[in-house]
């Protein structure tokens, strides 16, 4: 989102200037930076004392939280500026086709997923315990974890 409020900041002001990716990455890590840093570091520093309690699920939570902050901040100003600098988009225009070849790959990203999980066999349940997919092997599978007792 920084990265198109950017761009477009970049068109209408400096109309002269074509507008590169270099400098679009750069201007959303000027402008995105110190938010997603000083939230990272209140999440982390939050969770800090959570790792001190005697509970271990309070500690588990804390290790969560930690993991997933350190990972969001990583993936955010590290892997996305990386990526946007070598094939972000460098004017946006939303026309039919593009609008269908995002909807074609989402389709084919769902579709990937569900066939890892076909192939995996990990029976998967919706919420009321009832399997997404049935897989022959999956009243062992949850025999073999004990989830209903012994």
């Amino acid at each position: 989102e920084g990265y198109i409020e950017f761009m477009h900041y970049q068109r209408s002001h400096l109309l002269a200037v074509p507008v590169k990716r270099k400098h679009c990455t750069k201007g959303t890590l000027l402008r995105t930076g110190v938010p997603l840093t000083s939230s990272c570091l209140c999440v982390m520093l939050c969770a800090a004392p959570l790792l001190l309690c005697k509970l271990q699920i309070f500690v588990r939570m804390g290790q969560m939280l930690l993991l997933s902050s350190l990972m969001s901040v990583l993936c955010s100003m590290a892997f996305m500026p990386a990526l946007l600098s070598l094939w972000g988009p460098t004017k946006v225009t939303l026309t039919f086709k593009r609008r269908a070849l995002f909807l074609v790959g989402l389709v084919l990203l769902v579709a990937v997923v569900l066939a890892i999980f076909w192939q995996v066999q990990v029976p998967l349940r919706w919420p009321n315990g009832e399997l997404i997919f049935y897989a022959a092997e999956a009243d062992e599978y949850d025999a073999n974890l004990n989830l209903y007792g012994p």
